[in-house]
């Protein structure tokens, strides 16, 4: 009560009791001086909770002195110790300087995620063996994703791009990406290892999974071209690096991580051991050579065909598939993700809030986090508007002495006052001028502000060299609402009450105002760049598939993007800038996760649509699988983060691999199946199998699991059968023309 007394000493209570005036003439706000003030039966100030000093710099001075004052005034509040009072500050560098602190703590954080990608890669690959296991390889796909950043990064910096925090995500985008299509590389690798020259055998692989992978990277490239055409430099900066990168990884694996693979199997079929290649491992055992039978192997040294091994890693249990080709679990299937979709999209129409504040974008830790929780509970959500005025031609003054102008000034005073979201007393310069002229009829305007009584506004007022008024300020603080729609609807209102004035111009301005117009558009912006890129989605599929099997992927990557704003809305993050952009790599990620398994499902030459949607998911399901779940570790550090938006990153890309591996693995292959069996629409491209052998003579035969037929049909011999993806290999039965050995 004594401090309260001393304050308010020496104020002069105006006809509102919340509005003072100081012994200098400066209106003074008690709501906005002393928070949560109780007042007595005879209006005067009992208690309070919390007291607000606000200290004005002059930034027409040296910065580094701004900068130097300001870091001394944190440092003196933060170490203030005063009994029951605590102490909460900021200054215009504080939100600055804890972004930094926020991004230099987060690089540990990436570190542990690349860590964590090396060990995964090295442990799907390795196995116990010292010839056979490929720990090396599974490095060597971490290295080409840090190739790919490291050329991202450069060509950004080298055209003028700034690094961002958001460019820190293209790390996480590439450990999804990159990883996913090494894996699905070295898999198709693996599935034919029974051919023993390494360039055959890496060109077989590359013209089975060749297509799917140009497919997915480049309908990633399309997602984020179209994501850089969005009028926000964030957005902008971050997709431009980001296709750079996707395009980047993709040329590197084709190039760098294929030339691994072959140098690779050199080193595995001369039997050294991997982590010391100049070594021969004496206990390796040769495969069945193309001359001799398991049962009676070839002389060492002969070149060798390996009979493909089934690996439990690189396929789906055989229940899994099954279900995805029975009707009754097919039911089932298409029910729970209808069920399952439209509650989604129910709670992203319904539930999903715009916006964000100051406090979501700092670390947890930060001490700006209570100072702005205090000042909220004690002086609520308040922001300071200017108000600009100019005459309505950019080089026309305002003469003071003309009665519109003044009048117009008068008006705009009395409306301002009227705001039903005004906090405090309206700063004003005209208001103090007018009552000076009218004692000091005889003094200009530039007299008045140069006397004592004007020296307050002195930084409000701009003159030229005539005494006209170029342009001029008048302050005031507002309550704002939290929610983005409310507070776009009071900009709007504020912005009509100073439409109406013919002869000055004026133009209200809040930082706040920055935030609001881009929640105003991010409807908008966000329904622009999904429908964009789901179309870009289309068109680039088509070139590759089907259009009914490119329609069926674009469908169920939509239905992702729909589901992902459900889960923002149950989970607590809201739609704005940020989020926008995870919504682009949404897309970029669901097409990894489902074009594989429709490309798959097309170029499989034979069988029922049942069949060769088990033939798809099981030879890529598990490398799709394996690329997911290393985003979700990756992802899952995030988590630990200390940084408000990594924990929001963590969210969301946990939303992405979830509903993008469920939909990619579970639904669209059930919907393949059942909408290729309701007609003949979906075309097959590759060669049938008639045409495969008739490229070795003889006439055609009907079903490519018919071995003894296919012996009896053609000058060929049958020197390998790998059942579980009904893969035949013939060869002609004279031994020295090897350019006529086939497989289909």
């Amino acid at each position: 009560k004594a401090l309260l007394s001393d304050l308010l000493e020496p104020a002069v209570r105006m006809s509102d009791p919340d509005q003072l005036v100081t012994e200098f003439g400066v209106p003074m706000s008690v709501t906005t001086t002393l928070g949560s003030p109780v007042y007595s039966k005879g209006g005067t100030i009992i208690k309070a909770q919390a007291l607000q000093f606000v200290y004005s710099v002059d930034n027409s001075r040296d910065e580094s002195q701004i900068l130097d004052f300001e870091k001394a005034f944190i440092g003196i509040c933060r170490d203030m110790v005063m009994d029951g009072i605590s102490v909460y500050c900021m200054a215009e560098r504080s939100y600055r300087d804890e972004s930094d602190r926020a991004v230099a703590d987060d690089q540990s954080i990436v570190m542990y995620a690349m860590i964590i990608m090396i060990c995964y890669c090295c442990s799907v690959l390795g196995r116990c063996h010292p010839v056979h296991s490929k720990m090396l390889l599974g490095f060597t796909i971490v290295v080409t994703v840090g190739l790919a950043l490291l050329f991202a990064f450069g060509v950004t910096s080298f055209i003028g791009l700034p690094y961002t925090v958001l460019s820190s995500m293209c790390i996480f985008i590439l450990l999804g990406v990159g990883i996913d299509d090494a894996f699905i590389i070295a898999d198709a690798h693996q599935r034919f290892s029974y051919v023993a020259d390494p360039a055959e055998r890496l060109g077989r692989t590359l013209a089975e999974i060749g297509g799917s992978i140009t497919l997915t990277s480049v309908t990633d490239f399309a997602a984020f071209v179209i994501g850089a055409s969005v009028d926000l430099p964030a957005v902008r900066y971050f997709c431009i690096t980001a296709g750079i990168a996707v395009l980047a990884v993709f040329a590197i694996q084709a190039i760098f991580f294929c030339g691994a693979l072959i140098l690779d199997g050199r080193r595995e079929a001369s039997g050294r051991i991997e982590l010391l290649p100049c070594l021969k491992y004496d206990r390796f055992s040769r495969p069945v050579s193309p001359t001799s039978s398991p049962e009676n192997p070839g002389q060492k040294g002969e070149q060798t065909l390996q009979p493909l091994r089934k690996a439990p890693r690189q396929c789906f249990c055989d229940a899994y598939v099954r279900s995805l080709t029975r009707r009754p679990s097919q039911i089932v299937i298409l029910v729970f993700f209808l069920a399952v979709g439209s509650y989604l999209t129910y709670a992203g129409q319904v539930f999903l809030k715009k916006g964000a504040k100051w406090s979501d974008y700092l670390p947890l830790d930060s001490y700006l986090l209570p100072f702005y929780e205090e000042r909220e509970s004690h002086f609520g959500d308040t922001a300071f508007v200017n108000l600009i005025v100019t005459g309505r031609e950019a080089s026309q003054g305002l003469l003071i002495g003309d009665a519109s102008v003044a009048a117009d000034l008068t008006n705009l005073e009395a409306s301002i006052g009227l705001y039903p979201q005004l906090r405090s007393p309206l700063s004003s310069w005209w208001q103090a001028y007018s009552s000076w002229k009218q004692l000091h009829p005889q003094d200009s305007l530039s007299q008045w502000l140069a006397s004592s009584a004007g020296t307050r506004f002195r930084e409000d007022v701009v003159l030229n060299g005539e005494g006209a008024i170029l342009a001029a300020r008048f302050s005031a603080q507002v309550d704002w609402p939290s929610d983005a729609d409310e507070a776009i609807e009071k900009m709007d209102a504020l912005r009509q009450i100073t439409d109406a004035f013919g002869a000055v111009s004026v133009s209200p301005f809040s930082p706040n105002f920055l935030w609001l117009e881009r929640y105003r558009i991010v409807d908008q912006l966000t329904l622009q760049v999904i429908l964009s890129a789901l179309t870009g989605v289309l068109l680039i599929s088509m070139f590759f598939v089907p259009p009914a099997v490119a329609l069926l992927v674009t469908v169920v990557v939509g239905l992702i993007n729909l589901n992902i704003l459900g889960v923002m809305a149950l989970w607590d993050v809201s739609l704005n800038v940020s989020s926008l952009i995870f919504l682009v790599l949404a897309i970029g990620f669901s097409v990894d996760y489902s074009a594989h398994i429709a490309e798959g499902f097309v170029h499989y030459p034979v069988g029922t649509p049942a069949e060769r949607v088990s033939h798809s998911v099981r030879n890529l399901g598990g490398s799709v699988l394996n690329g997911g779940f290393s985003t979700f570790l990756a992802s899952v550090v995030l988590s630990a983060s200390n940084s408000a938006p990594f924990i929001v990153m963590f969210k969301m890309f946990f939303a992405m691999v979830v509903l993008g591996l469920s939909y990619g693995l579970i639904l669209l292959p059930v919907l393949l199946v059942t909408s290729a069996e309701l007609g003949d629409w979906l075309k097959l491209s590759g060669p049938r199998p008639s045409e495969a052998l008739q490229k070795v003579g003889g006439p055609p035969i009907e079903h490519v699991d018919d071995v003894s037929k296919c012996a009896d049909a053609c000058p060929c011999q049958v020197v390998g059968h790998a059942q579980d993806i009904a893969i035949v290999t013939i060869a002609a039965k004279d031994q020295d023309d090897t350019k006529s050995r086939v497989s289909f």
